[in-house]
Parts: structure tokens; sequence; C-alpha cells
């Protein structure tokens, strides 16, 4: 690599390094769990993701922390997965070749960085490692090695089982990528058909390799199980298929509500208009090798990569709605941004880039506010957890007590209603982190009681008498059940 290059990358890698962490302070500086954290803090089983499907997540479980069992060490598998994901952005928006000054290739970089959906990865304790090294190698597996033919299918094919080993959905965002290089090839005037076919059989070679060989060796639990499974006929895919691109859409919206849809529509629109232009200036130019194909590619670009944001998810009988399956979104924002300064005179990309900056702007703000807002909410389930144990022992002292059960989710906090009206991705990840949260806060504050699931006799029961009654929850007993109702009638607006 030139001295220029190296340069030019290590300036992008540390202004993406430096933007990544900026966004995610209120992660590492605090301690938010998710439910499947907690089953596995408690669980301890560092084998635990081999039943599904990934058994380098285990690996690089054992390599951080030098143990097969389970243990609590965040900040360094986000602070790890922030670091491989900085590079490999920035790698791949140098290898692009897509003549921008450093500043306008910084920008490009950050626009992989800054996607709301990658907010639900990096808040695991441990997935977040694996997720975002499989979004890394996505990248680095869909790049162009024009030495040598095998060469580039050997990399390509290491970097893709690795992928799968790690997070499987991560797919989507090479696809998307494979488009993004090959629109950047046409562009440069380079073999268009040749780089698409290695792609096509490398990833193909690939899948079969894991869903017939590693993937029934070890997936064995029925989350996974049911997630794999495709939708069994075409007939079934073409009824489906509208319903889950409208549910990804308004999974969409819900990081971009209102007129900032406009964030997401307005690039692609100005983007598809320019791909237009650019097809027709390639059928136009009789001097172009493979025109033909290439104008064709050109013309789709824009709807591969569209159809990337959903993915394979689009053929699965339970498609995954949840912004962490979303990672090619940073797809289209680099798309976008390339296809749009590829066509901008020089003279006005210092104005289309301060554009694409407040596009940025508002992806870092809606990212921290996630954050923050999560953060805030587990600090007042925490206190209420205490809480609940008080009245527990409280309860213990008179009578005796066996189990816990919950009926219904705590509140919001009060303080943080402005924040989800105007960031509805927020109560789409909060779910994830309350549903199995309740039995696991009360284990690591050590009730010694048993955490049961609410019956019919249990959530129709109505007390006389009630152990704690606030506008957080109510506590009675049901037999040898302490209850904790948190359905009251003076919840919050």
């Amino acid at each position: 690599m030139p001295t220029h290059a190296r340069n030019l990358l290590q300036t992008v890698c540390l202004f993406s390094l430096v933007f990544a962490l900026f966004i995610s302070v209120p992660l590492w500086t605090n301690k938010i769990y998710y439910g499947d954290d907690f089953f596995r803090l408690y669980n301890g089983d560092g084998t635990i993701w081999l039943s599904n499907g990934r058994p380098l997540t285990t690996l690089l479980h054992y390599l951080l922390a030098f143990n097969t069992t389970l243990i609590d060490i965040s900040p360094i598998p986000l602070l790890a997965g922030l670091t491989a994901l900085s590079f490999s952005a920035a790698l791949f928006v140098c290898r692009l070749q897509s003549g921008l000054p450093p500043a306008g290739i910084i920008l490009l970089s950050l626009g992989v960085l800054a996607n709301p959906f990658l907010s639900q990865p990096m808040l695991y304790i441990w997935d977040s490692f694996s997720i975002l090294l499989a979004i890394s190698l996505a990248m680095l597996a869909a790049m162009y090695y024009p030495r040598s033919l095998w060469r580039d299918m050997v990399y390509s094919a290491g970097l893709l089982l690795s992928m799968l080993m790690l997070y499987q959905i991560a797919i989507n965002l090479y696809l998307a990528c494979v488009v993004i290089v090959g629109y950047r090839l046409i562009c440069l005037r380079l073999p268009l058909l040749r780089f698409l076919l290695i792609k096509a059989v490398t990833l193909g070679l690939v899948v079969l390799l894991y869903k017939f060989f590693i993937a029934p060796a070890l997936i064995n639990d029925n989350y996974s199980l049911t997630q794999s499974e495709f939708v069994p006929s075409l007939s079934l895919f073409i009824t489906a298929l509208p319903d889950t691109l409208v549910n990804f859409y308004t999974l969409i919206q819900t990081a971009f509500p209102g007129w900032r849809m406009s964030f997401v529509w307005l690039p692609g629109l100005v983007a598809v208009l320019a791909v237009l232009y650019q097809t027709v200036e390639i059928l136009r130019d009789r001097t172009r090798t493979q025109r033909i194909p290439a104008a064709l590619f050109y013309l789709f670009a824009p709807v591969l990569i569209v159809l990337s944001i959903p993915g394979v998810s689009i053929f699965l009988k339970v498609p995954l709605f949840a912004p962490r399956v979303m990672a090619s979104f940073s797809a289209y924002t680099l798309f976008c941004m390339l296809v749009i300064f590829s066509v901008t005179p020089p003279r006005l990309r210092l104005a289309v880039g301060a554009g694409w900056g407040i596009v940025l702007l508002y992806s870092a703000v809606s990212l921290t506010t996630v954050f923050n807002t999560l953060n805030r909410d587990q600090q007042y389930l925490s206190s209420v957890m205490w809480m609940i144990k008080a009245d527990v022992a409280r309860v213990k002292a008179t009578q005796e007590v066996k189990n816990i059960s919950f009926i219904g989710t705590l509140v919001i906090v009060p303080d943080t209603a402005h924040a989800r009206n105007n960031f509805p991705l927020v109560t789409e990840i909060r779910p994830a982190i309350s549903k199995y949260t309740y039995p696991y806060f009360l284990m690591e504050r050590s009730t010694g009681l048993k955490a049961i699931r609410a019956d019919a006799s249990i959530v129709y029961f109505r007390p006389e008498k009630y152990v704690s009654k606030s506008c957080d929850y109510t506590l009675y007993m049901v037999n040898s059940t302490a209850v904790v109702n948190f359905n009251t009638l003076c919840q919050p607006n």
C-alpha cells in the first residue's frame, strides 16, 4: 500500500473510531443489561452460542475472558467491536476509490457507523463484539481483490464463513456491499461480471457448507430452528412479502419518525435520479466494454440496496423484525452518499457534505438518546426492585413466602417520556430489556424466591389487603406467592 493511501486509511480509521467512541459514551461509562444478558450471566454457560450455530462467538468470549464460564467483562467486547467496525468501515470506503477528498472519505466512513439500528447490537454485553465483528467481516468479504481470482475466492470464503459463525444475518450487509463495490467498479471501468461471478460462487459454496454441515451439527435450540425455517412455497412467499416489507418500513420509521423520514427518502430519491442519469450516460458511451450489463446493474442497484435492508428475512417463515437485523441500513446510507457525490460538481460538494453532516448528526443524536434513555430506564428499574425486595422481606417476617410472580411491565420513567415520543426506536428496543429482566434483578438481590409465571388464578385474583401500593407497583399475597403487579391505576401519561 502506498504511503499516501496508508496515511489516508489511518486518518479515516482514527476519525471513525473517535466518532464511534463518542456516540457510545453512555454505554461504556454505565451498565445496561439486556434480558438475554441476565440469563447468560446467571446461567454462566460460555458455550451457549454453539446451539445457535455461532461457534466463533463462544471462541471470542474465551479469548477475551480466558474462561469458558460467562463473566461480565464489559465494556471490553463493545470497545473491541467498535474498533473492528471502525477499521473495516475505513478500509472499505478507502478501497472504493471514490475520488473524494479526505474529508469526504471520512464522511463516507461515518455514514457506515451512524446507523441508529446498530444501537441494539451495541447494547449486548457479549454479543456486541460478535455482531459488530460479523458486520466488519461482511464488508471485508465484499471488497474487490484484483490480484488473483483464487486469492479473492479464498479471502472471501474465509471471511464469509467466519461471519456466518459469528452472526448469520450479517449476510444482508455483505449482499449490499457487493452491490456498492460493483457500482464503483463500473465507475472505474473495471470488470464487473468477473467480480459478481466470484462473489456469487463463493457465497453459494460457503452457505452450502454452513447450511448442510456446520449448522446441523450445532443448532439444536427451538428458537434458532424456528427462526431459520424458510417459506415453504412460492405462493406463501408472495402472500407474505407485502406484510414483511411494510413491517420493515415501519421499523425504519421508529428511527426516523415524522418529517425526519425525509432523511431516508430524500437521499434515496436523489440517488435514484442520479443513477438514471448515469445509466443513460453509460448507454451512450459506445467505447465502454460490457455496456449493457453495466447499465442494467446500475439501473437495478438502488432496488437491490433497498431489498438488502430486510435481506434474507423476506425468505424466512418467521422473519425477525428487530433493529439488530438492520445493519445493511448502513449500506443504504453509504450508497446514497456515493451516488450523490459522484454527480455533484466539485464546487457544490461542500454544500452536499454539509447536508449529509446534518443527517449523520441526527443519527448520532438518535444513538446517544437511545443509550441515555435505556440507562435511565434501568436505573429506575433497579431502584424499584430494591423496594420490592424490602417489601418482600417485610412479608417474610410474618408469613411464609415461597415464590414471586410478576404481572405487566414497569411503567416508563416519567422523565424519559419526551425522549420516547421523539425517538420511538427506544420503545422498539425496550421490551427486549424488560421482558425477562425482573426475575434476574431479584436474583441479583438474593431474595431467595423462585420466579413463577402468573397463571389465571394469580392474574384474576382480587386482593383485599395490599403489602405495598404505589404508582410503581402493587404487592400482595396469593397463598405463598408474592405477586408484583405493575398494572397500577396511576400510570403517568
